[in-house]
């Protein structure tokens, strides 16, 4: 089984195996949980930097569920992976292609999330952590993968404590 979708807490889980059986109350628990399938595309083709504070990804200024990206840019994270741009020259706002339940992948979280540990910014049920600093850190972080580097806090998947 593929897990998809899952709160830090005992909340929804839904697999790929049992989405297409599942009840329409159960549907609606898992789009509000992953944001998935994104809402209607706001402000397409709009310059979001600021409006989605200087940073790539999800972003609600596009609609819930879609990011801030720009073409070709290195430090997106994946939710900007494979979309379709139709602006080249700036960030704007985008449909990700995929579900992506870390948020915010290789981007510093201190300043968003204001302290380690889990961070709806970086997703649900994700946390923001330092690799360097695990031993100190919120207890979910103890159980953190994924990093891209050692001494910044970046969004980051959890084990949980």
């Amino acid at each position: 089984r593929t897990l998809v979708g899952s709160a830090p807490k005992g909340g929804v889980v839904v697999t790929v195996d049992n989405i297409a059986h599942a009840h329409e109350s159960t549907l609606k628990q898992f789009q509000n949980l992953t944001r998935w399938p994104p809402a209607k595309l706001l402000n397409a083709g709009r310059d979001c930097w600021q409006p989605c504070g200087n940073v790539s990804g999800d972003c609600a200024w596009c609609g819930l569920g879609n990011a801030c990206c720009r073409f070709n840019a290195e430090n997106d994270p994946d939710e900007c992976t494979g979309v379709t741009f139709t602006v080249k020259d700036r960030h704007t706002c985008v449909s990700p292609v995929a579900y992506h339940a870390l948020k915010h992948a290789k981007q510093d979280c201190l300043g968003p999330c204001q302290k380690s540990g889990y961070c709806e910014w970086c997703g649900t049920g994700h946390s923001c952590c330092m690799e360097s600093a695990t031993s100190i850190e919120a207890p979910e972080c103890r159980g953190a993968f994924g990093f891209h580097s050692h001494n910044r806090y970046e969004c980051v998947a959890t084990l949980g404590s």
